[in-house]
C-alpha cells in the first residue's frame, strides 16, 4: 500500500517540478534594501498587481515598488 502511495506522489511531483522549473526561466530578481525605501528589512508578504507593480508588506507599513 505505501508503495503505491509513493509511486503515485512521484507520479504527480517529478511534472509539477518540471514545469515550476520552466515558469522561472527567464524572470529577474533584484535586492530592495531600506537604503531603496523599503520601510523595514522584514518583508511578510509580497505580491505583483496587474499593472506590473511590486507590493511589499512589512512591519511598518506598506511599500510600492515601481
Amino acid at each position: 500500500m505505501t508503495r503505491k502511495i509513493i509511486a503515485a506522489l512521484l507520479f504527480l511531483a517529478i511534472p509539477m517540478l518540471a514545469a515550476a522549473q520552466r515558469q522561472g526561466q527567464g524572470h529577474k530578481s533584484a535586492r530592495i534594501t531600506q537604503e531603496d525605501g523599503l520601510s523595514n528589512s522584514a518583508v511578510n508578504c509580497i505580491f505583483q498587481d496587474s499593472e506590473g507593480r511590486m507590493w511589499f508588506g512589512t512591519w511598518d507599513g506598506l511599500n510600492m515598488y515601481d
